[in-house]
């Protein structure tokens, strides 16, 4: 919402310090198209109140959204799929990340720099505007107690929905879920990589069977 608010304005700020740059009114305008400037830069970090989640300040910009053909053909053996079961899984992908195609953002957007943590699930829990979290249990069957610093997770469409609703209501400004796009470009960084650390995977960065996925794909 104040990043509208200040985009509403901007355009009056321009004109005053392009034809009045000695004059008051330019001054005080400069003055502001610079604060602006530095409240809104790329990589800025901000919170709206002390535990909301942390939000970053992600660049207008273009990348290739989708998949390419290599990362397809990975796609079908990361799980060990064999025969017709990964022929079907290649034509799923195919039809959900095709074509690889150029998408371009026109205007900068905040994004959460981290998941949404039980802790601060649980504040929405306690105002009565999001469902409880589920309690899980180890293959023990001994329940498992999440600490307030822990990502939620399986949590529902609909119930993240709830919890941006009261986030928005209880900051001032409209909090949503990003649009598949502003998710892949956020994720890639700039990137152009099967992974945004680069061409292939290994054990050393995360919990898989194969130590080189893509080796020979």
């Amino acid at each position: 919402a104040a990043m509208k608010r200040d985009g509403d304005a901007l355009p009056h700020y321009q004109k005053a310090a392009e034809f009045g740059p000695g004059s008051k009114e330019g001054i005080i305008a400069g003055l502001k198209l610079k604060k602006l400037g530095q409240k809104f830069a790329p990589g800025k970090v901000f919170k709206d109140c002390d535990t909301c989640p942390e939000m970053v300040i992600v660049p207008a910009g273009s990348f290739m959204m989708g998949s390419t053909e290599a990362e397809r053909k990975w796609a079908a053996y990361e799980t060990g799929l064999t025969g017709e079961v990964r022929e079907m899984a290649k034509l799923h992908l195919d039809k959900r990340e095709t074509p690889n195609r150029r998408v371009t953002l026109n205007d900068a957007f905040a994004i959460g720099r981290y998941e949404v943590t039980v802790g601060q699930w649980n504040e929405c829990v306690a105002a009565a505007k999001c469902k409880k979290l589920k309690h899980e249990r180890d293959v023990l069957g001994k329940l498992i107690r999440h600490a307030d610093d822990v990502a939620v997770h399986n949590v529902s469409w609909k119930s993240a929905k709830s919890y941006l609703k009261w986030l928005s209501k209880r900051t001032g400004h409209r909090y949503r879920l990003p649009s598949e796009a502003e998710w892949e470009y956020m994720a890639r960084a700039g990137t152009s990589t099967p992974f945004y650390f680069g061409q292939s995977i290994d054990s050393s960065q995360a919990n898989i069977r194969d130590p080189d996925p893509l080796k020979n794909h």
